[in-house]
């Protein structure tokens, strides 16, 4: 018989919460989208202040990862999971939070990229925030665009 070695925490509910978040968060492979997930988790129980401060993490860090948690469509977060997008460019992606099928185009558009991604997301999002509604719609469904 193998014997396991076993170590019985008592504490709270939020406590179980906070150390399954903190054995989460030491993955090596978890993307920012996952950091946000979890982050995003902690803060029903407490503020984000509170939360950054438990996981000993900066401020910004966790509200950018929940952001790329809560403002990156589904599609995104998958490019941003499989690598295709840096973290630093989802920064400027989320700033199209309300317009999901523009923001997965410019996504589709920054995977082209093989170096400074970051810089390429903050002038396309910058150039599509100022485009006409009719011309962002054309955009998000037109591949032709930008081939």
């Amino acid at each position: 018989m193998t014997t396991v070695r076993c170590e019985v925490i008592e504490g709270t509910d939020q406590d179980k919460l906070l150390i399954m978040a903190v054995e989460n968060l030491q993955r090596k492979d978890l993307s920012i989208v996952e950091e946000g997930e979890i982050f995003k988790s902690l803060t029903t129980a407490w503020s984000q202040r509170e939360t950054a401060k438990k996981l000993g993490v900066s401020l910004a860090r966790l509200q950018f990862a929940i952001n790329a948690f809560t403002k990156l469509s589904p599609e995104v977060q998958q490019m941003v999971q499989s690598k295709e997008l840096t973290e630093e460019s989802t920064r400027a992606l989320t700033k199209l939070f309300k317009e999901p099928e523009v923001q997965y185009r410019v996504a589709k558009e920054l995977a082209k990229e093989e170096s400074n991604q970051f810089a390429k997301a903050k002038e396309m999002v910058a150039d599509v925030k100022r485009l006409p509604i009719h011309v962002k719609q054309k955009f998000a469904e037109d591949e032709t665009l930008t081939n």
